[in-house]
């Protein structure tokens, strides 16, 4: 690969090529979210595949711990998260858990994005899943869920690529022109990464038309993630904030008939929980 091409270049060869590879999800969180699909499972089913990944386990701990999550006591236990949280909710947190992972670097300014890009999935999960059973699609709470955790996979790419690069080849990148850059192309690299890896075609159409200003208003899910986007945007749970950003005029308000109220609700819900 030649050094004399751009970096956007660089990015879009390696991406498509054999040295990178980012898993999507952990087989275990898939495996669980099969499992709690069917009638056909128990407690200790679960519980036995969390801990067989000590590193999930402890996560998932974590995560049940956390406000979103969290009743009385704190759990100690994995059996006492399925427990508490139930089959499905459980299956949630898995996910979540099982991501932190990926979200990670060698070079510590490239970390320090991954730590805010973390929290902007997280969020804009959440919030998805949050709009989704507020507004009354309770058939599309998971895939908001999933969503919403995925839509910028493609900065995630980015961040990783340009991570790898300045570890292999000591290139230096100022942190404003790394976030141009991702921001730039996260939409066109995750829907690559996307279509490689075989994604239902709706996770596709969410991480391509995200920040598209056409997209396809019927499309329910896509919309519920851009204004859980945006308002994770509004409330600096990103790499930059965008406090301009006025909620209640978005289009994708107004196609999902979302008032101030339920705005202001969903503002303070996300101002409690993102601190995981």
């Amino acid at each position: 690969m030649s050094k004399n091409l751009s970096l956007i270049d660089r990015i879009d060869r390696i991406i498509g090529s054999d040295e990178f590879n980012l898993p999507v999800f952990n087989e275990i969180a898939l495996r669980i979210r099969k499992i709690v699909a069917t009638a056909n499972f128990s407690a200790g089913d679960i519980e036995k595949l969390i801990s067989s990944d000590q590193s999930l386990a402890s996560e998932v701990l974590r995560v049940a711990n956390s406000p979103f999550y969290c009743g009385l006591t704190k759990v100690t236990t994995v059996r006492e998260a399925v427990v508490r949280l139930g089959a499905r909710p459980l299956a949630d947190v898995v996910t979540l858990a099982s991501e932190r992972n990926r979200y990670s670097a060698k070079d510590p300014e490239i970390q320090a994005m991954m730590v805010k890009l973390w929290k902007h999935a997280v969020g804009v999960a959440l919030a998805s899943q949050w709009l989704a059973r507020r507004l009354g699609y309770a058939e599309r709470v998971d895939e908001s869920l999933l969503g919403g955790l995925i839509h910028d996979i493609g900065k995630l790419g980015v961040l990783k690529v340009i991570d790898y690069l300045k570890d292999k080849e000591s290139l230096s990148f100022q942190p404003q022109f790394v976030i141009e850059v991702v921001d730039s192309v996260h939409a066109e690299v995750g829907h690559k990464l996307a279509v490689r890896w075989g994604l239902p075609e709706n996770y596709c159409l969410i991480i391509r038309d995200h920040h598209n200003e056409k997209f396809d208003q019927s499309n329910h899910v896509l919309t519920l993630v851009r204004l859980a986007d945006a308002a994770c945007n509004k409330l600096g749970i990103s790499l930059h904030r965008e406090e301009s950003l006025e909620l209640p005029v978005l289009p994708e308000a107004h196609l999902l008939g979302v008032g101030e109220v339920v705005l202001a609700e969903l503002e303070i819900m996300l101002e409690d929980t993102i601190k995981m």
